[in-house]
């Protein structure tokens, strides 16, 4: 019974995660991504306990959410369908197919359809028809990305052509004007450097524009320091300088006490005051150009160190705190405390290890700085 049930988990967890990637939930949100969430943490709690625990008297429930499961996930396509989403239609037909001919396939051995070549291997079909169809979603849909790229570059190179007839142009008028008489040369060649000074301009602009946008996508838009994704990328590729140098890299997460007690009381607008100050502060306190100083979430901040063991990070991490613990934020003419607690964890990369591993290990020193009555410093226990 462990073993089959274990199976059937695996199964409804696998099927959840594959899922919420191939309709892309994420892009929609909103009560299809929650109730898939949902679905797939309850396979792998499900899993979990059947893994460290054996079964109990929840697991036995897996027929009923089963059977919930096949349900949700033919009413989230059907709605996605609806919502336009291409991949959906496919994967309604499929799942319809499946659950329809595994339907048959119990009805027939609980007696109440004929034993026959659909009923006896309704399901191996159901799942061969499912197959054939993702296939051709997924064609489908590599076919539209590789259709859109093509649109793309059309549009790029009509674009050279315009430029490249618009340049003919500007030479042709410059070729004829220079038989003119020297007033009109020289009309002509102020308005030539006039109108070389304005695309200079304009492409000044652009560059200005572009790296603005590219400093955008990497900045969260409240603190102004760098969001998470550049976090993410950040420590991987630290991480792996690491493991070729032989060099420690650092990581330091903040978490600001007490902040949902701080909104409830002085409301959001302040909250977001005092994250801007204690970024701000962060920011100032970290003067080397290698380390990195991001928005982690919510009221968490992490920061990278490249080259620094973890004492030399915990020190850095104690200044911090005390920068922290020292600011004065005033609110109606009174100062409002603020401090913060800070789990620091430090490594050589070795082949094998995970970005997961150090924030993991920074993150437990963080909840031990709270369970140790917050406004502290801990360094992570092995590192």
């Amino acid at each position: 019974m462990n073993g089959f049930a274990l199976s059937i988990y695996l199964s409804f967890f696998a099927a959840a995660l594959f899922i919420r990637n191939f309709l892309q939930l994420k892009q929609y949100g909103g009560w299809v991504l929650h109730l898939n969430t949902v679905l797939a943490a309850y396979w792998f709690v499900g899993v979990s306990v059947l893994l460290l625990h054996g079964p109990v008297r929840w697991v036995e429930l897996m027929e009923v959410m089963a059977l919930f499961s096949c349900i949700a996930a033919l009413v989230t396509s059907i709605w996605l369908w609806f919502k336009g989403n291409k991949s959906a239609r496919y994967f309604t037909v499929a799942w319809t197919g499946l659950i329809v001919l595994t339907f048959a396939a119990v009805l027939m051995m609980e007696g109440v359809l004929p034993h026959g070549p659909v009923t006896e291997n309704g399901q191996l079909i159901g799942f061969v028809l499912e197959m054939l169809l993702l296939s051709l979603a997924l064609a489908e849909r590599i076919n539209r990305v590789q259709r859109e790229r093509e649109e793309a570059q059309a549009e790029a190179l009509q674009l050279q052509v315009m430029m490249n007839l618009e340049r003919d142009e500007k030479l042709a008028a410059q070729g004829a004007m220079l038989q003119l008489q020297g007033q009109t040369n020289r009309e002509l060649e102020d308005r030539v450097q006039e109108r070389t000074q304005e695309l200079e301009r304009t492409m000044t602009n652009l560059e200005i524009a572009n790296r603005e946008l590219a400093k955008l996508s990497v900045t969260d838009p409240l603190t102004k320091v760098h969001n998470r994704r550049y976090f993410d990328e950040t420590l991987q590729r630290e991480l792996e300088r690491s493991m070729r140098t032989g060099q420690p890299v650092s990581l330091i997460l903040v978490d600001i006490d007490h902040f949902k007690q701080f909104n409830d009381r002085y409301g959001h607008l302040v909250g977001d005051d005092c994250l801007r100050l204690v970024a701000s502060t962060l920011d100032q306190v970290m003067v080397r150009g290698t380390d990195l100083l991001a928005r982690y979430g919510g009221e968490e901040f992490a920061i990278v160190m490249p080259d620094t063991s973890l004492e030399d990070a915990y020190r850095v991490a104690e200044k911090l705190r005390g920068k922290v613990q020292g600011l004065q934020f005033i609110y109606k003419g009174e100062r409002i405390p603020v401090s913060a607690s800070l789990g620091v964890a430090g490594q050589v990369a070795a082949p094998g290890d995970k970005v997961e591993d150090l924030i993991a290990a920074a993150d437990k020193a963080l909840y031990q700085a709270k369970d140790q009555g917050r406004n502290r410093s801990v360094r992570a226990e092995g590192a």
